[in-house]
């Protein structure tokens, strides 16, 4: 096996409170001293979450994400569900609306400090602007039809529209990492310091993690290209009734389902694996799929699922829902009704994405035992896709 290389996020920065008003700031912006940081300290202090909506502008700006585009794309970038609204969103929604995680951050100075879910139109949920109408629907017709067979191409399709949202996101929280160079305005001078290494390491993160994204979504444009799905895998558990939670997302996995380290988040080019939910004939399908073999990270993530008693397998997805992503929705009455302290247990989960002091995240943090939601849905069927 080859031996992965260590991420390097640089040194800290090397601040200087007084500087010549022309020399580059020590923060890194590029800008001079004196149209950056000089007398920050003294100017009216700045709102984080006002700065966290450059993440929603580029979210509602967007652009088409499909292979072909921009040569071959005429139209205009449109709400493009990730997860499909006629069976999938509308199966667990309730008076037209869901639970939905995304976009909880701009909520925590109203949740002192939780990640909690909020009642969102099925219209909207799930939706980013990554792909014009005509590609939208071409593209992703055969895995969005009433009958859908578990193939190469249904899996490299399911692969391909998770990776494009992951994408599209990183982009958008990059420019969020860089517009919130902003947000240390007003603080005092050892506050500013603090703040700008913080800010310096998260955008370097977000940067190698975009690169690699990026490299992925180059590596699945060309295959569609050449229709190449060679190494394509995918795993499908069928449930017996509609589960009340629905995702798609695409990450890196550190951990299994059972604690066992597949990766390391320490290392470059790292392996992803992408997780959906569809309702077929009033049932739900989780579908994982990722390149490579069944000892790929993806593979082994996968049967650390399949291993689970069918009767804990709903548990498990919401698990990896809450750890993982954003995008996912709920039923509002499942969420509602949760015990307080299982639903308290899940905004942790939520929270391991934030800086907290709960320490680094653990393989333990994946074990049934620390999340007995016990969704009344059992696993009837699989089916796995080696490519």
């Amino acid at each position: 096996m080859t031996k992965k290389q260590a991420i390097d996020l640089g040194p800290p920065l090397m601040p200087k409170p007084k500087m010549a008003p022309n020399e580059p700031c020590w923060c890194g912006s590029g800008r001079k001293w004196k149209k950056c940081h000089k007398d920050r300290e003294h100017q009216q202090r700045a709102n984080p979450f006002d700065m966290m909506q450059k993440q929603d502008e580029i979210f509602r700006v967007g652009y088409c994400s499909h292979p072909e585009a921009p040569d071959a794309c005429s139209g205009k970038p449109i709400r493009s569900h990730t997860i499909q609204k006629s069976g999938g969103l509308s199966a667990i929604a309730e008076e037209g609306h869901v639970m939905s995680a995304r976009g909880t951050k701009n909520y925590l100075h109203k949740t002192g400090g939780r990640l909690t879910p909020q009642k969102t139109g099925i219209n909207s949920a799930s939706t980013f602007n990554g792909f014009c109408g005509p590609h939208d629907a071409a593209l992703f017709r055969p895995i969005e039809s009433a009958s859908v067979s578990l193939t190469p191409k249904t899996a490299f399709l399911s692969l391909f529209r998770g990776v494009a949202y992951e994408y599209f996101a990183k982009r958008a929280e990059f420019a969020c990492a860089e517009a919130m160079r902003e947000a240390d305005v007003g603080r005092p001078i050892q506050g500013q310091i603090e703040f700008q290494n913080f800010i310096a390491a998260w955008q370097a993160g977000i940067g190698i993690a975009l690169g690699e994204i990026g490299a992925f979504k180059q590596d699945l444009d060309r295959r569609y290209f050449h229709a190449d799905f060679t190494g394509i895998c995918a795993h499908e558990s069928t449930f017996d009734g509609v589960l009340p939670i629905a995702v798609s997302c695409a990450f890196h996995p550190e951990f299994d389902l059972r604690g066992q380290r597949l990766q390391s988040l320490a290392h470059l080019d790292l392996d992803y694996v992408t997780l959906g939910t569809s309702v077929r004939d009033g049932k739900t399908v989780v579908t994982f799929a990722w390149r490579g073999g069944l000892d790929a990270p993806g593979g082994r993530l996968a049967a650390s699922f399949q291993a689970l008693p069918p009767e804990d397998r709903a548990t498990g997805l919401a698990i990896l829902c809450f750890v993982h992503t954003e995008n996912w929705h709920a039923t509002p009455s499942w969420w509602t009704a949760l015990p307080t302290p299982h639903r308290t247990r899940a905004e942790q989960l939520m929270r391991r994405g934030l800086p907290s002091d709960d320490g680094p995240r653990s393989g333990a943090d994946y074990l049934m035992e620390n999340m007995p939601l016990r969704v009344q849905r059992v696993a009837v069927s699989e089916e796995l896709l080696l490519g």
